[in-house]
């Protein structure tokens, strides 16, 4: 297993301890200062509830909530694997490290993709390359998530999975500033 996989899964196994007792009181705190509403009726972790203070009001789910899926048992077909070239040529083309601070670290953008393509409910989340907690300067997040956000459709028409809303998330490695590395 690469060093790079075994990094991965440790940010997220940390990312969703950071999460559960951060839901235990008031709720998640996000990068961009707002905070979710303690809400019992989550079924897994990290289920991201429609928040009207950042989220559009006209994103839908095709199904109930309680019906979207983890990006973890969606088939390889669907999501971002099937444009991943696709995603890396755009944040190469736009994503411009000299007006950014030269910080370090790794950022994770979620967000939830309906039946459609569609995505909404972005949240962030930051931390050192060492796996603490970390808020980045606006230059990258805003940045990352305006690009992330432009994306207009996470599915391609041939995928089999055109009927599923499912979580799903990129996960960046900064380092001075620049993108070396985008997961998944």
């Amino acid at each position: 297993m690469s060093i790079t996989m075994i990094a991965l899964i440790l940010f997220c196994l940390i990312s969703c301890t950071t999460q559960n007792e951060s839901n235990v009181q008031d709720g998640p705190v996000l990068q961009n200062g707002l905070s979710l509403q303690n809400d019992t009726s989550l079924r897994w972790l990290e289920d991201i509830p429609h928040n009207p203070e950042i989220d559009k009001t006209d994103f839908k789910l095709c199904y109930d909530e309680q019906k979207a899926i983890q990006y973890y048992r969606v088939n390889n077909s669907t999501g971002v694997k099937n444009i991943k070239s696709e995603i890396n040529a755009l944040f190469k083309s736009k994503y411009n490290s000299a007006v950014v601070k030269k910080e370090t670290g790794l950022v994770r953008i979620r967000f939830i993709v309906n039946c459609k393509g569609e995505a909404d409910r972005f949240r962030l989340l930051g931390s050192s390359l060492d796996y603490k907690a970390k808020t980045f300067d606006k230059s990258i997040t805003d940045q990352l998530l305006s690009i992330t956000k432009s994306v207009d459709r996470w599915k391609k028409d041939t995928d089999k999975d055109d009927d599923k809303d499912y979580y799903l998330y990129i996960l960046f490695k900064i380092i001075d500033g620049k993108i070396v590395k985008i997961l998944p």
